[in-house]
């Protein structure tokens, strides 16, 4: 009797109809098979549940790290140093032997930016890699997971990686592959470790996702850095150009009001000039009244002792010897009032001659007597603002210059001008030097061809090269304000330079000395 499953009913003797010892063997083989097919099918559902639990773990630990890594990195990290966490991850959770992240380069290839399971010599190798990934991976941005590369590209890739056994997954950001996660092993499998599955790949794409993220901000706040850094150094620069402008503003209306003051003082001499000129001709008629009341009483005290000739010989010795003393004090005062009143005389004529206008009229003249009496005047003037000062002045005339032809008023105002420099530059050092010092000027002359050389030398204060740079221009002046109207050289330049055709120099040290060569056509 053959007895089949579906014959057995529920609370029936399975043994009820077994009549003889081998249905009894049938019997109890198919049982053994059954009981052997219900193993194998619970074998099956046990190795189902346990690869559903280890997916599931692997997802656990795939979202406990994204979790970690989320609290590990932010968006101002360096991506080096997001790139060595992510692949120290990768292969501690994977058990790969080795994880790289690969950036894009400007050119299109590829250089490892961070990587795990390396020694140092080979990282040191890795640093000058450039590579080119799979198209499938940099172009097609798909996900390559096999066992061993599978052309010729992918093994020039993974062998400069020194990996096998790979996946390959693109990082997209901003639309674009910025980068791709290479994670593998150098077998297919290590001891007693699971070959790569669909899970793995899922967490490896799951982390190219956060990767691709973090780029993506990073890159966004590299920009922002960018654009502050770009406003900041706008406003630097709009600070700085503000700052300049404000200057340069500054600058002009400090020279503005210079400027004005030394045209109202300019005009304040000019009027001087002029009152300079009416006084020097209202001095002049006196002054003439003096000169020949002194020639017209010094002939008549010679008269006079004349006609006291034939009584000095009827007095005593005592009042003749004091009477021939009186005339003789008479006569050598009656000298010393002309000498003083031709002194005057002259002194009246230079004012008259510093007052006009320019002129540049040539005319024969004594160039060594004209410095004679440049120096007489411009000492007389110093001697006016300071009774003590006292110079050595030392003539070095050439007796064979002659007469020449120049344009006396003009090159005596530009001698007045630097012999008075030069004085008040002595009783600048005089002041500041130790008793020993003696103030000196030397004043040259020499005839050179067709030109007069002119030296004047003084050991002042002198001046240093930036200064001496700057001595002809105009309303430039070294003394205190109020002193010095800056004009006094430029206008001395102007007339050597301009108006007479010659030229003039200068050569200075601090301290030492100051000399003024000039050189006038004759």
């Amino acid at each position: 009797m053959t007895m089949r499953r579906r014959d057995i009913e529920a609370g029936d003797d399975p043994f009820a109809h077994v009549d003889d010892v081998a249905e009894l063997r049938r019997m109890a083989a198919y049982f053994r098979n059954l009981a052997d097919d219900n193993g194998a099918r619970l074998l099956k559902a046990e190795a189902s549940a346990s690869r559903n639990r280890q997916e599931l773990e692997q997802k656990t630990r795939g979202f406990s790290l994204l979790s970690r890594l989320s609290y590990e990195v932010s968006a101002t990290e360096e991506p080096a140093f997001v790139a060595g966490i992510v692949t120290g991850h990768l292969n501690g959770m994977l058990n790969m032997n080795r994880s790289v992240v690969l950036l894009r380069n400007g050119d299109g290839s590829f250089g490892v930016l961070g990587a795990a399971g390396y020694g140092e010599t080979e990282r040191q190798g890795l640093a000058g890699l450039r590579l080119h990934p799979p198209k499938a991976v940099a172009r097609e941005r798909r996900v390559i997971s096999t066992l061993a590369p599978s052309t010729q590209m992918d093994r020039a890739v993974f062998d400069g990686l020194a990996i096998r056994y790979f996946m390959a997954v693109p990082v997209i950001a901003d639309g674009q592959v910025k980068a791709v996660i290479v994670t593998g092993r150098m077998r297919e499998r290590l001891p007693f470790l699971p070959p790569l599955n669909s899970a793995d790949l899922e967490t490896v794409s799951a982390i190219s996702g956060f990767f691709g993220a973090y780029l993506a901000r990073h890159s966004l706040i590299l920009r922002d850095r960018e654009r502050i850094n770009d406003v900041e150094r706008l406003v630097v620069e709009r600070t700085a150009e503000i700052e300049r402008q404000r200057g340069l503003l500054d600058d002009s209306l400090h020279q503005l009001r210079e400027t004005q003051q030394q045209l109202v003082l300019r005009e304040k001499l000019a009027s001087l000039g002029q009152l300079m000129a009416g006084v020097a001709h209202e001095i002049r008629n006196p002054l003439n009244f003096i000169n020949n009341f002194s020639e017209l009483s010094s002939e008549l005290a010679v008269e006079i002792e004349e006609m006291m000739e034939p009584v000095l010989g009827h007095v005593g010795v005592e009042a003749h010897d004091a009477l021939i003393d009186t005339f003789a004090m008479l006569r050598s005062n009656l000298e010393r009032i002309a000498t003083h009143g031709r002194r005057a005389d002259n002194i009246v004529n230079k004012m008259l001659q510093h007052s006009r206008g320019d002129s540049y009229v040539a005319e024969g003249c004594d160039l060594n007597a004209l410095l004679t009496e440049s120096i007489d005047f411009a000492l007389a003037s110093m001697r006016s603002k300071d009774p003590l000062f006292e110079v050595a002045v030392f003539q070095d005339f050439d007796p064979a210059l002659g007469m020449v032809t120049l344009a006396p008023q003009e090159i005596s105002r530009v001698f007045v001008n630097l012999l008075s420099n030069g004085f008040y530059a002595l009783s600048q050092r005089r002041a500041q030097a130790s008793a020993d010092y003696s103030p000196s000027m030397v004043v040259s002359t020499r005839r050179k061809n067709h030109m007069v050389e002119v030296r004047l030398r003084d050991n002042g204060v002198g001046m240093s090269a930036q200064i001496k740079e700057h001595i002809f221009t105009p309303f430039f002046s070294t003394k205190p304000t109020g002193e010095g109207t800056g004009l006094g050289l430029s206008l001395s330049y102007d007339i050597i330079v301009n108006g007479l055709g010659g030229a003039i120099e200068v050569d200075s040290r601090e301290n030492e000395f100051c000399e003024f060569v000039i050189c006038l056509p004759v």
